[in-house]
């Protein structure tokens, strides 16, 4: 297994060790595998808060999408039970949910009302709240 396919088990896996391992070996935290997912992707789509902390930390962006249109952000929309903290990690590092598109023209935030997932939705109500006391307009809904 070469340092991008260990970068790609430590993102499925959940292993922030095997990541630092991984990258130390000469794996890029962007690397992109099949289908144009990044381990950004994976971490997310797992859950992985800890392992996307790392890889965002290393320079992986945010809001790279896949064949599928589908940032890090979508991804982890499709996991609410896990998701959370995901969700928190990523619009900390810059994700933006209400940005791009997937295939089927959803952003991450439309994404996440349409599956009604209550803590996610919460999550992207909380970064609007936190957008408006900035000074910045309110975004959510748009």
């Amino acid at each position: 297994m070469n340092a991008e396919q260990t970068l790609f088990q430590a993102a499925a896996t959940g292993s922030v060790s095997m990541a630092k391992t991984a990258c130390a070996a000469g794996a890029r935290p962007s690397a992109i595998g099949p289908g144009g997912a990044t381990a950004l992707h994976i971490a997310a789509a797992q859950g992985h808060s800890h392992v996307a902390e790392f890889l965002l930390a290393g320079g992986a962006d945010p809001n790279v999408q896949d064949g599928f249109g589908r940032t890090p952000l979508h991804e982890a929309a499709f996991v609410r039970s896990k998701s959370p903290q995901t969700w928190e990690t990523l619009i900390a590092h810059g994700a933006d949910p209400h940005g791009p598109r997937d295939r089927d023209g959803r952003t991450p935030e439309a994404l996440a009302m349409t599956l009604d997932y209550g803590k996610a939705l919460n999550n992207l109500i909380e970064h609007n709240a936190q957008r408006v006391a900035r000074g910045l307009e309110p975004t959510l809904g748009r």
